[in-house]
């Protein structure tokens, strides 16, 4: 997997992300995503969903952006949060195994709350592998 880091921002939260492939790019965009609202460390991945995104006509912000959307709703409909992710491209099309588990108000350590993927400065680059800018709706 990639890295991530957080970044200053007036009212949201910003992060980068990097990975050597575009699947570790968004392996660590996800972990990134977590790890604003919660001590990822501290989720164990106990259950698995698949999120798969049709990519065809699509760039790879606009993957990027339905990716952590359909996180953010996984999250909030069903009370999940991952630590663990397995992404791959396959024909056009994004298939992310990811783990984790329910949410646990005595175990898990909660950083904010996050509401949408926002397209502000969204951007996916190629340039030693891939690198990534997402601003978070908190």
């Amino acid at each position: 997997m990639g890295e991530f880091w957080f970044d200053e921002h007036t009212a949201d939260v910003k992060f980068h992300a990097k990975g050597e492939s575009i699947e570790d790019l968004f392996e660590s965009s996800a972990l990134a995503l977590f790890e604003a609202m919660v001590d990822t460390s501290k989720v164990e991945p106990k259950e698995e969903r698949i999120i798969e995104i049709e990519g065809w006509g699509k760039e790879l912000t606009e993957i990027l952006y339905d990716f952590l959307t359909e996180l953010i709703i996984i999250f909030e409909v069903e009370n999940l949060v991952f630590s663990r992710f397995d992404v791959n491209f396959e024909n056009n099309r994004l298939k992310a195994r990811c783990w984790g588990e329910k949410i646990d108000v005595e175990k898990h350590e909660f950083r904010g709350d996050v509401k949408a993927v926002t397209f502000h400065e969204l951007t996916v680059e190629k340039e030693n592998g891939y690198t990534a800018t997402v601003v978070l709706d908190t």
